[in-house]
């Protein structure tokens, strides 16, 4: 008896008949904060114009992040799937020491579509706009500071219409990610969303709509 109290003392309480412990919460979603510092990029022809927006980024990294040549290659990358200017927002958290990279494309400026399968909604149409950000931050890492390929990169879709959201595209797949998959986990609306058993980490260009929640939120973001 002894012995067996022993090992429930030392095993989970669930394998003993007790209350299993709470499942940790999903973590918050990503939303842009508000910008301590500015820059912009007007984009010459076959471009986008980037307005850069920064929290918590000190002198030394915005001008790393914003040289122009580097400015450039971006804009142009990203061009196939806006119209007009869109943004790009760094910020890092010195709390949890992270960066983060995101592409803002605003309402209505998005011309790369997705699309409904059986599978999903198929995203990999957008890849210019995660491609074009991952060699960006890969040149940041390879010339600049290693550090910043470790900051998570994604591409923030506003939705068009009154009562539409937002969803974000979180690059995943490699290590650093080159912006040809994303994350299954999205934010859609201000809330972490993550299909049941899914692999945040795991790359994939067809998002599972099996979450009725989910893919209402994101048939919002991206009509058909």
């Amino acid at each position: 008896m002894r012995r067996v109290l022993a090992l429930c003392l030392l095993g989970s309480l669930a394998a003993c008949g007790g209350t299993p412990e709470p499942a940790a919460p999903p973590p918050p979603a990503w939303i842009p904060p508000d910008a301590t510092h500015q820059a912009r990029y007007e984009g010459g022809e076959g471009e986008a114009s980037l307005l850069l927006r920064f929290t918590g980024i000190n002198d030394r990294y915005r001008s790393h992040l914003t040289e122009p040549d580097r400015l450039a290659a971006l804009a142009k990358a990203v061009a196939p799937c806006v119209s007009g200017g869109i943004e790009l927002v760094a910020t890092y958290d010195a709390t949890d020491s992270l960066g983060r990279l995101v592409l803002v494309v605003p309402s209505g400026r998005l011309t790369c579509r997705a699309t409904a399968t059986e599978g999903g909604l198929d995203v990999s149409a957008l890849t210019p706009l995660s491609t074009g950000l991952a060699a960006y931050r890969q040149g940041l890492g390879a010339t600049r500071d290693m550090r910043i390929l470790s900051w998570k990169a994604g591409v923030l879709i506003e939705g068009e219409g009154v009562g539409t959201s937002s969803a974000t595209l979180w690059l995943a797949g490699q290590y650093p990610e080159d912006g040809s998959t994303f994350s299954p986990c999205v934010d859609v609306g201000g809330v972490f969303r993550c299909p049941e058993d899914a692999e945040r980490s795991a790359g994939t260009t067809t998002l599972p709509l099996s979450d009725p929640e989910t893919a209402k939120a994101l048939r919002r973001v991206f009509p058909r």
